[in-house]
C-alpha cells in the first residue's frame, strides 16, 4: 500500500501484497496513461488498448526487403529513475500523482537468482515490474529515448514502436543504412538494453 503520512511529503512504502494494492497501482496506471495519451479509444484504459492501431500502422507499411525488431524489455532496469521523473512531473505536476509514482520508482525488487534471493532498490535506476505501470512508464521513457534519436540516426527509415518492441522497415533505396551492429551502437549510446532479430523475404518467421 502506498499512503501519506507525517507531513505532506511524507510518502510511507509497502511492498504491494494484497488485492487492494494492486488497485492502487492500476488506478495509477489508467491516470497517468490517460494524461499521457491522447489518442486512446473512447472506452479505453489499459495501455493494450492501443494494440490495434499499432497493428494497423504495421499493416500500412508497404513491401519491404527487410524487417527488424528491437525488444528493449530489459531496459526497464537501466534507465535512471531520475530520467524518468523528470518525463513524467510535466504531464502529472508535483502533487499526489507524482509522489505515487516517486514511491512506486523506489520500491524495493526482488530478484531469485540461482537460488540467492537478492533484494535491490529501485532508487537509482529501473522501473519495478508491476504489469501496466511498468509498462506505460517504459513507454514514456522510450518515447523520449529511442523514439526522439532514431529519426536523428537514420532519418527517413520507418519503424514502429509498441511499448518495448519496435519494427524497422528497411528498403534496399533507403540513403541512411540500417543493421544489427548500428542498431546496438544506439542503444549502447542511449543506455539501453535489446535484442535485435531480423527478416528477409526468404527467412523463417521471427520467434514470438
Amino acid at each position: 500500500m502506498i499512503m501519506g503520512g507525517g507531513g505532506e511529503d511524507i510518502i510511507h512504502v509497502i511492498m504491494p501484497s494484497r488485492k487492494e494494492d494492486a488497485l492502487v497501482l492500476m488506478g495509477l496506471s489508467i491516470t497517468l496513461l490517460r494524461l499521457y495519451c491522447s489518442e486512446m479509444p473512447e472506452e479505453g484504459y489499459r495501455i493494450d488498448c492501443l494494440l490495434p492501431s499499432f497493428y494497423s500502422c504495421l499493416q500500412q507499411e508497404e513491401r519491404v526487403d527487410r524487417l527488424y525488431r528491437i525488444d528493449l524489455g530489459k531496459s526497464i532496469r537501466q534507465i535512471p529513475s531520475s530520467m524518468i521523473k523528470s518525463w513524467v512531473k510535466p504531464l502529472v505536476g508535483d502533487g499526489l500523482v507524482y509522489r505515487l509514482i516517486l514511491s512506486f520508482l523506489s520500491l524495493t525488487v526482488f530478484e531469485d537468482l540461482g537460488g540467492i534471493r537478492v533484494y535491490t532498490s529501485s532508487g537509482g535506476s529501473g522501473i519495478p515490474p508491476a504489469r501496466d505501470i511498468t509498462r506505460v512508464l517504459l513507454d514514456i521513457a522510450l518515447k523520449n529515448l529511442f523514439d526522439s534519436h532514431f529519426p536523428k540516426r537514420f532519418p527517413g527509415i520507418a519503424f514502429h514502436r509498441f511499448v518495448n518492441k519496435v519494427y524497422i522497415f528497411i528498403r534496399k533505396n533507403e540513403k541512411v543504412l540500417f543493421a544489427d551492429k548500428a542498431g546496438y551502437a544506439l542503444l549502447e549510446e542511449l543506455g539501453l538494453r535489446g535484442k535485435i532479430e531480423s527478416i528477409g523475404p526468404s527467412d523463417d518467421p521471427l520467434p514470438p
